[in-house]
């Protein structure tokens, strides 16, 4: 450029756009670090769990496992009693016992729960006397155990590429037993305050001396944004000084310098720049207050030897030498080129007030710490006058030995000591967990699938921060329906149409066709009891004659509940009330032989290497309103879905993209 083009002032947009058109904004490539140095990095791929945890059904309290069905009908005025049981019910083993009609037996926390028992009643809450168990109260079927994976699951994709790392991820990674993984390597920023006034901090002051605070100031907002910060001093106002020590730092990824950019006798560092090389100063002055001198360049340099031949692309940047002007400056034109290179996306909002979406209750005398999830509240209130909060909190938490609570979770809410409720529609403060907190994008709740999991991978790429929230079916068309996602998943089957999901639907909203997936029956190849070649209704001959075959059914408004029970017509089998959140947890269970039969999918069931019997190829779909959802993101959501790319990764989970046959 030439000398009259230095402080041609553009707007902040223009400035921006020619910036980056120099540049080559992607992350700047990927290593592999181990557990201890992950902290703050950005994944470069998804993160499968290669193990359940927990590993094995076990109690949340020390007390008595039994079967919740023995329960039902107690209360003060109707005691019940059940026979306390022997047997090696040692923690830290399997228990070989089983638990049958009228029985008990005694577990402690974190112990594996044994066969016939579904439920575990508190000990406090007991009496005991000469061998019997007391009850007052009923318990309901699952109560105080966390089953097999209910945390993570085996195959769960549990964390995903371009999601930075913090103690939560660490410690889920941790739990998994992941000693190393893949992240996008970090940049190294050379930082060099310049002017003969500067003098380092903690050194005496002489008249016309400042100390540099630029230096330590965007060093430490480098580190913030999770690249590596190299103060390397300062630079007295001399060409040759300054000249020198941009060439000794063009193996950085970026050179940051502060001061000596304006038009003054002594501002040399922009005329230095201007003669290294091309294309070199790009923009000189920006309309914005305060940064206006603000100078940006680009340096396009031959990649070193044995590396692929090519252009490196070294961003410069001389940022006003005032500290409110150089921070404002790096925040607006140097923060997201950074994220970008180390593969991270751009800041959110640091604290928020929310509404709370539905009845949470506490215990009075006890202050409760709630970790929430935040979503946009896309439906407020009208009588609110505009002055509702922007979001909705969604408690996040699985129990007191969950890994992912905080992991899913935004921030948490403080519940008074002498307050027993949340309300649905009260309003209040959440604390975010750190500063670096991202709300999603795009929120995902219903029925979970591995091809969600795809669809959230998907969106991600494509620059999207997808989150997806476990609820089942009815359970994301419900959450839809307040306002706190914008896709629910679902897979509903309507016995009397004969139909799946369409006649579920409300007015106003869309049906966006997903996949295909064959549910069936599953149990162990070698039980000698099932045979592979039955059908549906040989099958549930089978069961019946047989009381001791065990199910393992499926959590009510789930739509694989919906689909068994149509074809049950009433019946309760042996373990009817044995209700597991996931197809991963049916498999599991009998796998470990808690359970002898079940209902799944087939991906589900090749992973456990269990029999299945195929029964119903249901459609798995998405509901989005139209009218309350942005075109651009409905239309990236379909061009995921008819992907060649996505499709033939459905097609190894044996799932068919809608009207395709197998």
């Amino acid at each position: 450029m030439k000398q009259e083009q230095f402080l041609e002032v553009l707007s902040k947009e223009e400035a921006k756009k020619r910036f980056f058109f120099h540049l080559d904004l992607s992350p700047l490539g990927v290593e592999s670090v181990s557990l201890g140095q992950v902290l703050g990095r950005v994944l470069a791929e998804e993160c499968q769990a290669g193990s359940d945890v927990p590993g094995f059904d076990r109690s949340n309290v020390d007390g008595f496992a039994l079967r919740a069905e023995d329960t039902f009908g107690i209360d003060e005025n109707n005691l019940g009693e059940l026979k306390i049981i022997k047997g090696n019910w040692e923690i830290g083993t399997i228990p070989s016992g089983e638990i049958k009609n009228g029985q008990c037996a005694p577990i402690a926390t974190g112990g594996a729960v044994p066969r016939g028992a579904n439920s575990v009643v508190m000990v406090e809450q007991t009496e005991t006397s000469e061998g019997r168990l007391i009850l007052r109260k009923p318990l309901a079927p699952g109560e105080n155990i966390s089953h097999t994976g209910s945390d993570i699951s085996r195959g769960e994709v549990i964390l995903h590429p371009f999601q930075a790392v913090t103690s939560r991820e660490i410690g889920v990674l941790a739990a998994l037993g992941v000693k190393e993984i893949c992240v996008f390597k970090r940049p190294r920023v050379a930082i060099y305050s310049t002017g003969n006034e500067l003098i380092a901090p903690g050194t005496p002051l002489q008249p016309g001396q400042v100390h540099d605070c630029n230096g330590p100031l965007l060093a430490a907002a480098v580190e913030e944004l999770g690249c590596l910060g190299d103060c390397r001093g300062i630079l007295k106002d001399n060409s040759e000084a300054i000249r020198e020590a941009i060439f000794q730092s063009l193996d950085c990824d970026m050179i940051l310098l502060s001061g000596g950019t304006s038009k003054g006798p002594s501002d040399l560092t922009y005329q230095v720049l201007n003669s290294l090389g091309k294309p070199g100063i790009v923009v000189h002055g920006v309309a914005m207050k305060p940064g206006k001198p603000l100078c940006l360049a680009v340096f396009y340099l031959e990649t070193e030897e044995g590396k692929p031949p090519g252009l490196r692309k070294v961003p410069v940047a001389i940022l006003p030498g005032f500290p409110t002007s150089a921070i404002m400056t790096f925040h607006e034109f140097i923060s997201p080129v950074l994220r970008v290179f180390s593969g991270r996306k751009a800041s959110t909002p640091q604290n928020t007030l929310c509404k709370v979406s539905m009845k949470i209750p506490s215990v009075n005398g006890r202050t409760d710490f709630l970790p929430v999830k935040l979503f946009e509240n896309s439906h407020p209130d009208p009588e609110s006058g505009g002055k509702a909060p922007p979001y909705i909190a969604v408690p996040v938490g699985k129990g007191s030995g969950s890994i992912t609570s905080f992991s899913h979770a935004d921030g948490f809410i403080e519940i008074p000591r002498h307050q027993e409720f949340l309300f649905p529609g009260e309003i209040a403060q959440v604390q975010l967990l750190t500063q670096k907190t991202n709300l999603a994008d795009w929120n995902i709740m219903g029925s979970h699938c591995p091809g969600v999991d795809l669809l959230v991978g998907h969106l991600r790429t494509h620059g999207l921060h997808a989150s997806f929230t476990s609820l089942g079916s009815l359970g994301g068309l419900h959450a839809f329906r307040r306002g706190e996602c914008d896709l629910a998943c679902i897979h509903l089957f309507d016995s009397k149409s004969g139909e799946y999901n369409t006649p579920f639907l409300q007015p106003g909203e869309l049906l966006l066709p997903g996949y295909d997936r064959i549910q069936g029956l599953v149990y162990k190849k070698n039980d000698s009891r099932f045979s592979a070649n039955s059908t549906l209704e040989e099958f549930l001959a089978i069961v019946k004659g047989r009381p001791e075959l065990l199910l393992a059914n499926r959590n009510g408004g789930s739509g694989t509940r919906f689909l068994l029970d149509s074809f049950l017509s009433g019946f309760r089998p042996n373990g009817y009330f044995n209700e597991l959140k996931s197809h991963h947890a049916v498999a599991q269970s009998i796998v470990q032989g808690r359970a002898d039969w079940g209902m799944a999918v087939e991906w589900f069931a090749d992973n456990a290497g269990l029999a299945f019997i195929p029964v119903k190829a249901e459609q798995f779909d998405f509901v989005i309103n139209p009218q309350k959802s942005s075109p651009e993101k409905t239309q990236l959501v379909l061009a995921i879905l008819n992907s060649t790319v996505y499709q033939e990764r459905l097609g190894k989970l044996r799932f068919l993209p809608r009207g395709k046959k197998a």
